[in-house]
């Protein structure tokens, strides 16, 4: 609720509209796992290299095991458009 208050006031105070996205389940971490195997097996070689996509793919594991104690939630606005230039 204060959340709605809050995005309302701005949204009248500045002119920006919010624009909704649909969620998406895991169309984040999807692509993310794929990547990180990827890059597993270019830097098998590198210690440190490992140890930063261990970290990582720490996320995905986290978010499966507590998502229903948290979320990311992101918002896209966009500005009304004015020409400048009015013939």
């Amino acid at each position: 609720m204060i959340w709605r208050r809050y995005k309302n006031a701005v949204s009248k105070s500045s002119g920006i509209s919010p624009c909704l996205m649909k969620r998406g389940g895991n169309d984040f971490y999807t692509p993310m796992e794929i990547r990180i195997a990827e890059l597993r097996g270019k830097y098998a070689d590198s210690v440190e290299d490992s140890a930063i996509l261990d970290k990582l793919a720490e996320e995905p594991e986290v978010h499966r095991r507590h998502s229903d104690y948290y979320a990311y939630e992101f918002f896209v606005a966009r500005r009304p458009f004015r020409n400048r230039n009015p013939r």
